[in-house]
């Protein structure tokens, strides 16, 4: 086997939350069981600092004003064999092109922005967004659907599903919460059903979690998880959930939790059709958050897509070395 060096160009904060590191860190993880060698690029932000932070994974910090610059350097002195990109700041095609001129394989994951059309692969969850994109100019190979999902392996991990009494809802407004909905959910849940046990996942750091801290004192129905040390196995106990739609969506129907969806972008409600055809979640958006209540879903099954993507990256990667001249 030769050993590759896998590049991720990926970023975490409030405004763009932590699913883009996550799904990174998944495949990651798999590139490194392989045998080889990954680096991270990220923004210098305390949240996609404190992602990486104990994974003995390589990280540097995204710090060039040009990417122009940044890419031949990355070129010239790391010489990464793949480059995954994961990004919403503004990548440019030529970036691309640059380092497909210096036989680097280029990937995209989940990718809406144009850099995706001079990119060598793109891997997509499922979503109608992916067909109502432009394509004229791609010249790449294109996966998208249930098989190509990036979720952490311990989603995987088979359990018994509890039936709780009273039922266990979980309220995960993503990593964040930038706009502030967890406190106007959980209203909405104790006018619906005051016996509910409602677990909120909120940073302590958040403005809200004082005013939640106290809530939580003077009742027995509400428990704040603010840095929980494995969210799936918090998920697994739960009965129902509330999130905003990310990562955490994807996560949930692996575990056959019924969720609603809070849609906070255009894009968002597109990509969440996907679970309601399949009756798996419903959808709304932040100004319908009266219409929130349970349901019952019996689920279905998803495989992981880790292998599947990785096993095509590096197949893709051989043919490109075999077809590159010398």
């Amino acid at each position: 086997m030769t050993v590759q060096h896998v590049m991720f160009r990926c970023d975490a904060s409030i405004q763009v939350g932590m699913g883009h590191i996550v799904r990174c860190i998944c495949l990651a993880n798999a590139f490194i069981e392989a045998g080889h060698r990954v680096t991270f690029v990220i923004n210098n932000d305390v949240i996609a600092i404190q992602a990486l932070a104990g994974l003995n994974l390589d990280m540097q910090l995204f710090k060039q004003a040009d990417y122009l610059e940044w890419c031949q350097q990355v070129i010239e002195q790391q010489r990464p064999d793949i480059f995954i990109g994961d990004i919403r700041d503004g990548l440019p095609i030529q970036a691309v092109e640059m380092m497909k001129q210096a036989n680097i394989l280029t990937v995209a994951i989940d990718e809406p922005s144009d850099y995706r059309l001079a990119c060598d692969l793109l891997f997509y969850p499922p979503s109608p967004l992916v067909e109502a994109l432009n394509w004229q100019g791609f010249n790449g190979k294109r996966y998208a659907g249930w098989e190509y999902l990036l979720v952490r392996e311990e989603f995987y991990t088979p359990f018994v599903k509890s039936c709780n009494q009273p039922q266990k809802v979980l309220v995960m407004m993503g990593g964040t919460d930038p706009q502030r909905l967890t406190l106007t959910v959980i209203e909405h849940f104790r006018r619906l059903d005051s016996q509910l046990a409602l677990h909120v996942v909120i940073k302590e750091r958040h403005p809200d979690f004082a005013q939640l801290s106290r809530q939580q004192g003077q009742s027995v129905n509400l428990t704040l998880h603010s840095n929980p040390a494995n969210i799936a196995k918090l998920m697994r106990q739960m009965d129902f959930a509330v999130i905003t739609f990310g990562m955490s969506a994807y996560e949930l129907a692996v575990l056959k939790v019924p969720a609603f969806h809070i849609c906070t972008q255009p894009d968002h409600h597109i990509a969440s059709q996907s679970f309601v055809d399949k009756q798996i979640a419903k959808s709304i958006g932040v100004t319908e958050l009266d219409k929130i209540c349970l349901f019952d879903s019996k689920g279905c099954s998803i495989s992981s897509g880790i292998d599947n993507i990785m096993s095509k990256i590096l197949a893709a990667r051989f043919v490109q070395v075999n077809d590159y001249p010398s």
